[in-house]
């Protein structure tokens, strides 16, 4: 829907009712409240098409209405990114390294360093030690192979082009030897790993590949939040649990700088009336038994998904 003239929209003090609070139906002007500040966006010529227009094949899952309410909010996707990014920056600037790398790589270097003991418990012949071993051994395969590859893979882990290449070939790069190593202890987490890349994405809007929306709508609309696990978050990190908006918005942050950026996404998304997505797992795992068979049977094919950020 174009947008109406920036000038005359200020001169009648009118907005169009997309505008939660507004009465009316979407094509009556209201009269009750100021026109839109449309001064951080530049002008905007009034033929150009900001958003594509959404019909019946676009949101291929739930919450189809409440996805044309959020694009037909929101202004130029650019400028609003550009906002947001200045904002994170500025918590980036002032951070310290250890904020920043510091407290990942703690994590990362506790992981390695616990190798070497949970080995030593299996040679135990009692149960107990035993299992201590399987669970050390599973818990820092998972955190270096998920988090570090992670952060390795979006060189999150330093701002030198070279020793992220040195994170990568480390975290990415892994011989056969240590798989067959890791063959028993790597399935301790990988059911959980599963549901939560599946149950951040079901149910959200997602749009065919020609008429997606601007970065910032397409993923306050198709991404979501799980709450804080204190496993969880240090085997997987914050940016694939309770900070995944933020991850696909700033992918190079770290999982400590996601979680220190949060509220200022949170409250930059709500001011600007776009979605905010957090649910629980218990309430992901009911929606994903109680619609499988139109959720994952149905889905369309990978390649008309949101994408990998």
């Amino acid at each position: 829907m174009p947008l109406e003239d920036g000038g005359a929209a200020r001169r009648s003090g009118q907005h169009l009712c997309g505008v939660t609070g507004c009465e009316g139906t979407r094509d009556t002007p209201c009269r009750d409240e100021p026109a839109p500040d449309v001064s951080r966006t530049g002008v905007i010529a009034e033929d150009e098409e900001l958003w594509p227009e959404l019909d019946d094949g676009d949101v291929t899952s739930g919450r189809e209405e409440d996805a044309r309410r959020a694009l037909q909010r929101a202004g130029s996707g650019e400028a609003l990114m550009a906002e947001l990014s200045e904002r994170v920056q500025k918590v980036v600037r002032s951070s310290s390294w250890w904020e920043r790398h510091g407290v990942d790589i703690c994590i990362l270097s506790c992981s390695l360093l616990a190798l070497p003991v949970g080995f030593l418990c299996l040679r135990s012949a009692h149960a107990i030690p035993f299992l201590v071993g399987v669970l050390t051994l599973g818990v820092g395969y998972h955190t270096l192979a998920v988090k570090g590859s992670h952060l390795a893979s979006h060189s999150a882990l330093t701002k030198s082009k070279s020793w992220g290449k040195v994170w990568a070939v480390f975290f990415i790069e892994s011989p056969w030897s240590a798989l067959l190593c890791m063959l028993l202890t790597r399935a301790l987490l990988a059911h959980p790993y599963i549901h939560v890349n599946i149950f951040q994405h079901i149910g959200l809007p997602m749009f065919a590949a020609d008429r997606k929306p601007k970065r910032i709508q397409q993923m306050s609309l198709g991404v979501l939040n799980l709450p804080r696990n204190a496993l969880l978050d240090w085997c997987f990190g914050h940016s694939l649990i309770s900070c995944h908006v933020e991850h696909h918005l700033f992918p190079s942050l770290s999982d400590n700088m996601c979680l220190k950026i949060k509220p200022v996404v949170s409250q930059y998304l709500k001011e600007k009336r776009l979605p905010y997505n957090e649910d629980t797992y218990g309430s992901r795992l009911r929606l994903f038994l109680q619609k499988y068979e139109e959720l994952m049977v149905h889905a369309p094919p990978i390649t008309e998904l949101v994408g990998i950020q």
